[in-house]
């Protein structure tokens, strides 16, 4: 709706997402940031072996590690779907001796759940070795950290490339007036509402938006299909116009063309018929073998009287 405000909508509204955000995009973006210390930090907390808790310097156990928080301060976009980030690691309870241990991870980074999660890809803790070359320490296997970008969030691209991230997907948009239930579960919270009620009912709702947002996901991707298919069918009756009408101009012009030719050909010849003709050129052009020979005795003849 519009009129004298701000456009509204008065219900979901499924929206096609294509971005592309670039490395200061994503280092002053605080929900990607957010989004990448919890990867990070749940990484650090149940992932690390044995040989990357050595790496970091520190002489701790697992259980060390349960309360870690991490600060990010660089994020590099590299080739191959992956990015380096350059990170803190602060423990809890361990003192100014644990606080602000610097490391660095290389991961990539992959969807999950119909674009609904991302997950952290082979990740890897980075090191050097006495040569000064880089060493790459693998976390966990069995460890997945993922960020769930909830039931409105479908992304169905994620490509990482040397300083640019590209993100396709669809996003669903809900008013206010449509998140009745949500609204209802925070009022509830407010009242103290027991607890394993409360999560039933978030769970509850959660279903009900991921269904919805299913439906509406689908009925977008099948207008952008429709799109997409209406946008190559015009580029190709576009061509084909293009190429009638350079075929219609080429058999307008071959005629006119070859005329212009002909009369240059024919010009050039009148013009050679009519250069006047010195003896050298006579002598030249009327050459045969048997003139030449005896122009060439007389004048031999001629040198040996003289």
């Amino acid at each position: 709706r519009g009129g004298g405000a701000a456009p509204t909508i008065s219900e979901p509204l499924a929206v096609s997402l294509v971005c592309s955000m670039t490395q200061d995009d994503v280092t002053r973006s605080l929900p990607i940031i957010e989004v990448l210390r919890g990867l990070l930090g749940y990484l650090v907390r149940y992932g690390l072996s044995t040989a990357t808790r050595k790496a970091l310097g520190q002489t701790l156990s697992p259980g060390d590690f349960n309360g870690a928080d991490v600060q990010l301060y660089n994020i590099r976009l590299c080739q191959g779907n992956k990015l380096r980030a350059q990170a803190a690691l602060t423990l809890q309870g361990k003192g100014a001796a644990a606080a602000g241990i610097p490391f660095e991870i290389r991961a990539g980074l992959a969807l999950e759940r119909e674009g609904t999660v991302i997950i952290v890809e082979q990740p890897e803790l980075v090191t050097r070795s006495f040569f000064g070359r880089e060493v790459y320490l693998p976390f966990m296997p069995l460890v997945k950290a993922g960020a769930d970008l909830g039931p409105d969030f479908r992304l169905s691209r994620l490509r990482v490339d040397e300083g640019v991230i590209q993100v396709e997907g669809i996003v669903i948009l809900r008013p206010p007036s449509t998140m009745a239930a949500a609204t209802q579960i925070a009022e509830l919270e407010q009242t103290g509402a027991p607890a394993d009620e409360l999560q039933e009912l978030k769970n509850l709702e959660m279903l009900q938006r991921a269904a919805d947002s299913t439906v509406r996901a689908s009925k977008a991707r099948q207008q952008r299909r429709v799109a997409e298919r209406d946008r190559v069918h015009a580029e190709q009756v576009l061509r084909a116009r293009r190429r009638r009408r350079d075929q219609a101009l080429g058999r307008v012009v071959k005629p006119v063309q070859d005329t212009v030719a002909a009369i240059n050909g024919s010009l050039s010849e009148r013009r050679r018929s009519l250069r006047p003709r010195s003896p050298a050129n006579e002598s030249v052009a009327e050459s045969d073998p048997e003139r030449i020979l005896e122009a060439a005795m007389a004048a031999a003849a001629a040198a040996k009287d003289k």
